[in-house]
């Protein structure tokens, strides 16, 4: 698991905890009240130290978030370098992530990411790009 995945993961959770803390924490227990509670939080009306760490899990939420989301995109990147260097170790002029050609329709065990190696003139050769 990456470090920045790691991060991620945290920030979306104090933000998670963070959030909960401050709402149910000031009277909103009780759906119909959760509204009226967000808007004192974001007024100040609980005090300033409330107001701060209301302002700050919403911001951490979101942050941890794109900091998942680039934590998985970094991961596809290395997976598709890995692919190409396996390709072209064997000889292939290009390698690609892809599905598997022979998956069974209607069968999602045949299914699986493949990395796909392609050159002029051969036949492609598919490896499971979770094994690479």
């Amino acid at each position: 698991m990456s470090p920045l995945m790691v991060v991620g993961g945290v920030f979306v959770a104090l933000g998670g905890v963070l959030f909960a803390a401050q709402l149910f924490g000031h009277g909103g227990w009780r759906k119909s009240q959760q509204f009226r509670v967000l808007g004192e939080l974001h007024r100040g009306d609980h005090g300033g130290t409330a107001r701060r760490l209301f302002w700050v899990s919403l911001v951490l939420m979101p942050v941890g978030a794109c900091l998942l989301f680039a934590s998985v995109a970094q991961s596809d990147r290395a997976r598709a370098k890995r692919c190409e260097e396996r390709c072209a170790a064997d000889g292939f002029t290009s390698g690609r992530i892809g599905p598997n050609s022979d998956r069974v329709e209607g069968d999602a065990r045949s299914r699986f990411v493949a990395c796909i190696c392609e050159a002029d003139g051969r036949e492609s050769v598919e490896h499971r790009a979770d094994a690479l």
